[in-house]
């Protein structure tokens, strides 16, 4: 099994995220009733069984709550990458109507210059008229 403790997992499940939370609420369910069972004497052998039990149970439950805060940062980042991309679309997007403004502004500068040239030449012309 390449050394998973005899766990195996696919991609797909790893998404999921009810698998993982069912596996850690059986787990935990599994500890607290081997908790609740009424203290009595055990042989040592028995008494180690039963802290391995424990032991187990409490840690599968912490490996499926640690799954499943994995597969959710996988779901945030992914999501946070869809943001990202359309943030910059949108940056993109601004900055392009930014330089056609600036190119219209400086357009209409042009035109604003032109124009006042000829009032002046127009103003000249009936100055020399009126003489």
């Amino acid at each position: 099994d390449g050394g998973t403790g005899g766990h195996t997992a696919d991609a797909a499940d790893a998404t999921k995220p009810s698998r993982p939370t069912s596996y850690a609420a059986a787990a935990m369910a599994r500890a607290a009733e081997h908790n609740a069972m009424p203290a009595r004497p055990h042989p040592p052998a028995q008494e180690s069984a039963c802290a391995a039990t424990q032991a187990n149970a409490t840690l599968e439950a912490r490996v499926r709550a640690l799954e499943q805060e994995v597969s959710d940062a996988r779901e945030t980042a992914q999501r946070q990458a869809v943001e990202k991309d359309s943030l910059e679309t949108r940056c993109r997007d601004l900055q392009a109507a930014c330089t056609r403004a600036e190119n219209a502004r400086d357009g209409a500068e042009t035109d604003l210059l032109t124009a006042t040239e000829r009032l002046s030449r127009a103003q000249h012309t009936v100055k020399e008229a009126v003489r």
